[in-house]
């Protein structure tokens, strides 16, 4: 069951998600539970932990999926076709590049600035910056398009939390807060 295969990238990332996702809805579970329809602060993690749980969990699925379909391949006779032999060359790759690996780490930091930036900043302004910062490291270099879609997806969440469903969201206040209710 756990036995180990070559360029295995599910196994460690899935335990490690797992653990994180069960963190974080411990933590939730933990954070002060307000009555009635209000939404307690620990409803956010505990939703994020358990996207997460449910996620190690798929990666382990695709895990014994992988183990399972090379042991197949081992006990059948081989004959190989060109469609598997361009499969084995391309699986044969390392699973994460230098870029790709420079982007973890840069997503990474930015999302540690967008958490460390909501406790000094208003959400929308904080929001935009980690979205426009987001879309630079994942490859987008059209300013117009970053400013574009960082200005409206901003806008769309704080309406969608603020006015629609009337709950306060993270940061040093919000501006669409302060413009509905003065």
């Amino acid at each position: 069951m756990w036995a180990i295969v070559k360029n295995d990238t599910r196994l460690v990332p899935g335990i490690l998600t797992g653990a994180l996702g069960f963190w974080l809805c411990w933590l939730g579970n933990e954070m002060p539970r307000p009555t009635g329809w209000s939404s307690a602060p620990g409803l956010f993690p505990v939703i994020i932990g358990a996207g997460l749980v449910l996620m190690a969990i798929a990666l382990l699925i695709e895990r014994q999926r992988i183990l399972r379909l090379e042991a197949q391949k081992r006990l059948e006779p081989k004959h190989e076709t060109l469609l598997e032999a361009k499969m084995e060359e391309i699986l044969a790759e390392p699973p994460m590049t230098r870029t790709a690996i420079l982007r973890v780490i840069a997503i990474t930091a930015v999302i540690g600035l967008y958490i460390l930036a909501l406790k000094f900043l208003q959400f929308e302004v904080a929001t935009f910056a980690f979205l426009a910062m987001c879309m630079f490291a994942f490859g987008e270099r059209s300013i117009i398009k970053i400013l574009v879609i960082s200005v409206l997806v901003t806008i769309g969440i704080s309406m969608a939390f603020v006015y629609f469903l009337e709950t306060l969201l993270p940061g040093n206040g919000s501006i669409v807060d302060s413009i509905l209710y003065g």
